[in-house]
């Protein structure tokens, strides 16, 4: 008599931004077509992506203090903190959960804090090129560290061995054009400007002003489409009166795999998502890292295209209108160029994560 598949609970720990989200999004699918189970415990400032696949989970909407300012606020944070691992501890057992896997960012801490002390399996998965602050201290209890890159900073190296090159996760809206054919429009150059999820104000700042600096007869043959924050959407609007390219503004496009395929050139944050997404759509891009981002790890995400020839990376310090205006003509006025660098990002994409993971996981 065949022996029954037994099915596993798997729950998911994760920050509260699109670049630890849409991984979390890209396991979630995955488990649900192995039949198995996954729920999701966050922060509420995920309730912005919880449509699709993600409002069909169950889920654990959690506080997640940071343990940082003075001593007063240290110690009311970490009340809270213990208050939110209890809590969290009650629902992983009520939910039979056996295995965990941490995404990064403080609000998967006490997730993870929680299943380390029920003795539960732990994973975690990093998506940048250097380990997060969470996974650099789960590292030592973690069963596999699944990475992104395949050199990723402050590893421990008696856990190096646990440490496995997956690639990041991506999303089926953006995997499914992995390789496809860029297709024929009538849009002429098409552009796309990412600021992450939530919206890069430099983008807004300068952009408007380098599109305006091409030559108007590159300028009637482009479409721009441009994300801005919600609050500067109006004034980047604005800013792009008179210009005679094709220019779309929005906080929020729900097509943006669409986009990406269609694009030519991509101008973006270098957030671990939106590298691996461009590398896996196979785009040329100009790539600007976040200077304040932890351990300058959006510059070492960038680097990786960089040294393939597929990414020209713009320090915040130096951006601004003159600088990428002449990146962006240099590039525009090769077809060829921005073909190659397309060809050479596809080779920095990795686009079986999440089998790979969720096999490690049951296994």
């Amino acid at each position: 008599m065949k022996k029954e598949k037994k099915h596993i609970t798997i729950a998911l720990a994760t920050g509260g931004t699109g670049g630890h989200i849409f991984p979390a999004q890209a396991l979630i699918e995955e488990i649900k077509k192995s039949g198995n189970k996954a729920i999701l415990i966050c922060d509420q400032r995920t309730s912005q992506f919880l449509n699709g696949e993600l409002a069909r989970v169950d889920s654990l909407k959690i506080f997640a203090p940071r343990l940082g300012g003075n001593l007063i606020g240290f110690g009311i944070n970490s009340v809270k903190l213990i208050h939110s691992v209890f809590k969290i501890r009650q629902y992983l057992k009520n939910q039979n959960v056996t295995k965990v896997i941490g995404f990064g960012g403080y609000p998967s801490f006490p997730t993870m804090l929680a299943a380390v002390s029920l003795g539960l399996e732990v994973f975690i998965h990093e998506q940048n090129a250097v380990l997060g602050g969470v996974n650099r201290l789960m590292q030592r209890f973690a069963k596999n560290i699944f990475l992104s890159f395949s050199e990723t900073k402050h590893i421990r190296a008696k856990n190096a061995e646990r440490s496995m090159f997956v690639g990041n996760l991506v999303r089926s809206n953006i995997l499914q054009y992995h390789k496809k054919p860029k297709p024929r429009t009538a849009k002429g150059i098409v552009i796309v400007a990412l600021g992450g999820s939530q919206g890069a104000k430099i983008l807004s700042d300068i952009l408007p002003n380098a599109i305006k600096k091409l030559p108007e007869k590159m300028l009637e043959n482009i479409s721009l489409y441009q994300q801005a924050r919600k609050s500067l959407v109006h004034s980047t609007k604005a800013q792009y009166k008179g210009c005679s390219a094709h220019i779309v503004v929005k906080d929020f496009f729900d097509n943006v795999g669409e986009l990406m395929h269609q694009a030519d050139l991509i101008i973006a944050r270098a957030g671990a998502s939106t590298v691996t997404e461009v590398a896996v759509i196979g785009r040329a891009s100009i790539l600007i890292p976040l200077k304040i981002a932890t351990d300058n790890h959006q510059y070492y995400n960038a680097k990786v295209l960089e040294d393939l020839g597929a990414a020209i990376i713009v320090n915040e310090n130096d951006a601004n209108a003159d600088v990428l205006a002449s990146h962006i003509e240099g590039l525009l006025k090769s077809k060829k160029k921005l073909h190659d660098m397309g060809e050479k990002a596809l080779k920095a994409s990795a686009v079986n994560a999440a089998p790979k993971i969720l096999s490690a996981i049951i296994s």
